[in-house]
């Protein structure tokens, strides 16, 4: 059995210089091609390949593990052990490698815009609302994370785009908008994850507000206006037509009947 696994040996892989296949057992091969170059020559490539039955549908498969300039003998060795292991196992290595590679694809900045054009727009149908969005993550968030692959941000990464902004607007922060952007990035982690990019959603609100300073909930009152601007006030409050002059006008009632 020994003979059938570890025939080549890293000299024997350099030294190889005409297209052909040779087994390095254990269902490795090292592939040889010739190509024309720029020049007009030709060179020569070599790849690792494993060759497996695929044990859902059954079918052969020739599996590329990389070149011999990026992936040592050794490497190429236990590439295919791994590999092998996910057979035995009923799993199809190269599907695997394929679904981890369309999920690097898959950066923060393309799955936000799938999340307005497929979410967004055709549930608020305002354009006032995605134009506002879409002008936030480009200030605020993709210089942080735009290009950052989807499944490998973390809470960590939510966090570094919030704290500049998590402070009050007297402190040069901007907690309002700050939090208008975490409720959006919760979203768009809640559709990545029904679509299978993400496993978990990492805007989760007990660490990011361990991570977070802790901003006072302060009132901020309007400046009083005086007696003689009254007048003028109550005036203008009454030819609205809206909740928020009934309100005003029932704790101004209200007010009076406590002076």
């Amino acid at each position: 059995m020994a003979t059938n696994i570890n025939k080549l040996s890293a000299r024997k892989v350099s030294s190889i210089n005409h297209p052909c296949t040779i087994s390095d057992g254990n269902n490795l091969y090292l592939q040889v091609k010739s190509y024309t170059n720029k020049e007009g020559g030709t060179s020569i490539r070599k790849n690792w390949v494993l060759r497996y039955r695929n044990p859902i549908n059954k079918r052969d498969i020739k599996f590329g593990l990389g070149s011999i300039n990026t992936l040592s003998l050794a490497k190429a060795r236990l590439k295919a052990r791994d590999a092998l292991e996910l057979i035995h196992e009923g799993k199809d290595p190269r599907q695997i490698a394929e679904v981890k590679r369309a999920r690097l694809a898959i950066t923060f900045r393309w799955a936000s815009d799938k999340y307005i054009t497929e979410i967004l727009t055709p549930q608020t149908e305002d354009p006032k609302a995605e134009k506002d969005l879409r002008a936030k993550l480009e200030t605020y968030v993709f210089p942080l994370i735009g290009d950052v692959p989807v499944a490998d941000i973390t809470t960590e990464h939510i966090v570094m785009v919030l704290k500049p902004l998590w402070k009050k607007k007297k402190d040069g922060g901007k907690l309002s908008t700050a939090k208008k952007i975490k409720g959006k990035l919760s979203q768009i982690f809640k559709w990545c994850k029904g679509g299978q990019y993400v496993q978990n959603n990492p805007v989760k609100d007990d660490e990011i507000k361990d991570s977070l300073p802790v901003i006072p909930n302060e009132s901020e009152s309007h400046e009083a206006i005086s007696w003689e601007e009254a007048p003028q006030f109550y005036s203008q409050l009454t030819a609205k037509q809206n909740p928020s002059r009934l309100l005003t006008e029932f704790i101004l009632s209200y007010r009076s009947l406590l002076l």
